[in-house]
């Protein structure tokens, strides 16, 4: 008897999930807390959430947490994929759902325009507004006076799935916002009533400031972001689709938090990293992560220099 082969692939799959099931739940997830969390959160202060908050979470936000999110560093460093399942089942107390996936809602009727100079109606473009960073917003720009603050009120609220903290800051470009989130999601969302014209799937969490710019001789309108994988996208802002994406650095612990700039075809980029939470690992060699800006060719991706702020490599003294 013969089987066809897309049979074969879902037995196939089927037994690999039993065998992550088992093998997880061969894993004590209050073991691994123990080692790997309480010491952080069983005693938390400042931004670090405490235990409590944490079996408020469901148990596929911790999993992301831990494999691409805030605590990536800890996650890939010192966890395997049972070892993360099982301390989120631990804290939450519920088994995780494989299938689980946040739904698209209230998506946008009508179709995706934007003007010919997107630029000309009051915007905020990244995270300093300007190329001095001045985070300063004019009347004439904003078409918002001192004596029109008071009389404000909400008009929309948007929910984030399986979210708990925004930490990315939104961009406004004629009517369209455009923000990131921690579950690495990209939405690109009418300004004016909240609907979700389209998102986009980044590696890791995203915390920087979307930059918007034009690019090319067809004066194609981009979004440029990065992760805190430390990775750097060009997203084309009327489709959602991926132009190209590159490893800023190969430094496991490299982030990208900062805000971009974009001047004369150039992309510019800082580079930061979490290399403390690494150093938390007896066996981790500290510190050879060195901050650096990259400047990158807006329209290819092709980085043409990065600048350290160290210039010396670290030397391994082990």
């Amino acid at each position: 008897m013969r089987i066809a082969h897309k049979y074969w692939c879902v037995i196939f799959l089927c037994f690999a999930l039993i065998g992550l099931a088992l093998e997880t739940h061969a894993v004590d997830g209050k073991a691994v807390y123990q080692q790997h969390c309480a010491t952080c959160h069983e005693t938390a202060e400042g931004r670090t959430p405490s235990r409590a908050k944490l079996e408020g979470l469901t148990t596929e936000a911790i999993v992301q947490a831990l494999e691409t999110g805030v605590m990536r560093v800890i996650g890939q460093w010192s966890l395997d994929g049972p070892k993360r399942v099982a301390v989120a089942e631990y804290l939450t107390g519920k088994s995780i759902d494989p299938s689980w996936a946040s739904e698209k809602t209230l998506a946008c009727t009508e179709p995706l325009k934007f003007a010919d100079d997107p630029f000309a109606a009051p915007h905020w473009n990244g995270w300093g507004v300007d190329q001095e960073n001045s985070r300063f917003q004019p009347e004439r720009m904003a078409r918002l006076s001192k004596e029109d603050v008071k009389k404000l009120e909400l008009q929309w609220a948007y929910a984030f799935p399986a979210e708990t903290v925004m930490e990315a800051p939104p961009s406004i470009i004629d009517g369209k916002m455009l923000i990131g989130s921690r579950s690495g999601k990209v939405h690109l969302l009418d300004a004016a009533t909240g609907c979700n014209y389209w998102s986009f799937q980044a590696d890791a969490s995203i915390k920087n400031a979307i930059q918007i710019q034009t690019i090319g001789v067809d004066g194609r309108l981009v979004a440029f972001f990065g992760d805190i994988s430390g990775m750097i996208y060009s997203v084309d802002a009327k489709t959602g689709r991926l132009i190209w994406k590159i490893r800023a650095d190969t430094h496991a612990a490299a982030r990208i938090v900062g805000g971009f700039q974009v001047h004369d075809g150039a992309l510019y980029a800082p580079l930061s990293s979490l290399e403390e939470g690494m150093a938390t690992d007896p066996a981790y060699q500290c510190c050879s992560f060195r901050g650096s800006v990259l400047k990158i060719d807006a329209e290819t991706g092709r980085v043409i220099w990065q600048s350290y702020t160290i210039e010396e490599p670290a030397i391994s003294q082990g």
